[in-house]
């Protein structure tokens, strides 16, 4: 599936050193959490203001649960 994440207007460019070192971070992370193992990013493209993302999901993943992935939460 594609998902696009857009960000506030405003904002740093998603592209800049820092933000990206963070997003990468986040990106490394969810592969270690509880969902791991029924959803994952698969690849992904970063841009001034927003991302792709391309995911893989095996199963249901509760959406407001604490386990949840950080974007379903929103």
């Amino acid at each position: 599936m594609h998902v696009t994440l857009r960000a506030r207007r405003g904002l740093p460019s998603l592209r800049k050193q820092l933000v990206l070192a963070v997003l990468r971070e986040v990106l490394l992370r969810q592969a270690k959490r509880v969902y791991a193992k029924i959803f994952r990013v698969v690849q992904f493209s970063v841009q001034d203001d927003h991302l792709h993302l391309v995911v893989e999901a095996t199963g249901v993943i509760e959406t407001g649960g604490e386990d949840a992935p950080d974007a379903l939460r929103l």
